[in-house]
């Protein structure tokens, strides 16, 4: 039993370390904000490639907030709210949507509702 938690365990923080840890965006840490994006220009950014393998592994409980968090993210990033610097905004846009496919790809692998 113990062995099985920390075999859970490890691989949490291995799946973290894989997806970058806590993405979160938070609000002033990088400076002024940035002007709002237009829903035209965020549907034009290509997303990111991030691997979906680490997110596989995550049940559909935390998938499912991941899925939230990414989303609430790339609003705030589109809003200007994040407190990016304006040529941050591109890149976070691409990766927040690169993120949204790979944990997609994983709830649809798992058939997460």
């Amino acid at each position: 039993m113990v062995r099985k938690i920390g075999v859970i365990m490890i691989s949490s923080v291995l799946g973290a370390c894989a997806t970058g840890g806590d993405t979160r965006l938070t609000a002033g840490t990088s400076g002024a904000a940035s002007e709002p994006v237009s829903a035209e220009k965020v549907a034009a950014i290509e997303p990111a490639k991030v691997n979906p393998a680490p997110y596989k592994g995550f049940s559909c409980e935390r998938l499912a907030g991941d899925k939230a968090r990414i989303s609430e993210d790339l609003a705030a990033v589109s809003a200007g709210k994040a407190g990016s610097q304006a040529a941050d905004v591109k890149g976070q846009i691409a990766r927040l949507k690169g993120e949204e496919i790979a944990v997609a790809s994983a709830m649809l692998s798992k058939n997460c509702r």
